[in-house]
């Protein structure tokens, strides 16, 4: 952001928890100390189908450390709706329904950035 040149920032941001200021938070004070533009896409899906494939991702055994926090369904649903129930906005902002990925129009997204960052 400080060279002026455009960057991506991929997360499961949080916007509820803060550490002690939340990353919502620390990421709009970025934008503005560099006066950035921001393209978000807010993936989101059925709490039910969500936990379930996060449960399940890698059940061989390499999964990242973070997946392997979550101790059962119930958890991973409840920090799933608990986590969404304020969605994380900031500039444009395209919301994406993932609980088909079959019904995710992965051309448009990338033709939205593309024209995101042509300005």
């Amino acid at each position: 952001m400080q060279t002026g040149n455009p960057c991506i920032l991929e997360s499961n941001f949080q916007t509820l928890y803060p550490l002690p200021v939340s990353e919502y938070a620390q990421i709009e004070k970025l934008l503005g100390k560099y006066d950035c533009e921001c393209l978000t896409f807010l993936f989101k899906g059925d709490p039910d189908v969500v936990s379930e494939r996060y449960f399940n991702r890698d059940l061989a055994g390499e999964r990242h450390w973070t997946h392997g926090q979550a101790a059962a369904k119930d958890s991973i649903k409840k920090y799933c709706i608990s986590n969404h129930s304020v969605d994380f906005m900031l500039g444009t902002t395209v919301s994406v329904d993932t609980t088909s990925f079959a019904d995710v129009d992965f051309e448009g997204l990338v033709e939205v950035a593309r024209k995101f960052i042509a300005g």
